[in-house]
């Protein structure tokens, strides 16, 4: 693998690929260990997912921020196709809840001038991200 991050496979099927706009690598979710990325791959991934592959998890802390500030689920998922090496604050980490596996991310970013805690977790291959946390950091 290069810095690139292109996976040297060959793609089977056009659900299997995740192609980037902006570069032209691919990645394959066949192949992919999501259990084992690395943060350029993790952060591949994040800015090339579809928006509706994007879910928020509807918890009261999310909720509250996003009325507080007046934040669309939109603009919430732009945030994090945008999330960077700069942004990166802790992981991969174990989900210590016994049903859930896959690692979670921490990220710390300004949002509106507002300092953010931001956790995430791929699953589905790689094919959708979960933000657990979207929230003002404590």
């Amino acid at each position: 693998m290069n810095n690139n991050i292109e996976l040297d496979i060959e793609i089977e099927n056009e659900d299997d690929k995740m192609v980037s706009s902006d570069t032209e690598k691919i990645i394959d979710y066949a192949s992919l260990d999501i259990d084992h990325l690395s943060l350029k791959e993790l952060l591949f991934i994040l800015q090339n997912t579809k928006e509706d592959n994007i879910q928020i998890v509807q918890r009261g802390k999310n909720l509250l921020f996003q009325s507080k500030y007046c934040l669309t689920e939109s603009i919430l998922k732009n945030e994090i196709r945008s999330l960077n090496q700069s942004d990166y604050y802790d992981g991969p980490l174990v989900d210590d809840h016994p049903n859930r596996r896959h690692p979670l991310w921490v990220f710390k970013k300004y949002v509106q001038n507002i300092y953010c805690y931001i956790k995430v977790k791929i699953i589905n291959h790689g094919r959708i991200v979960i933000v657990i946390s979207f929230h003002e950091d404590n």
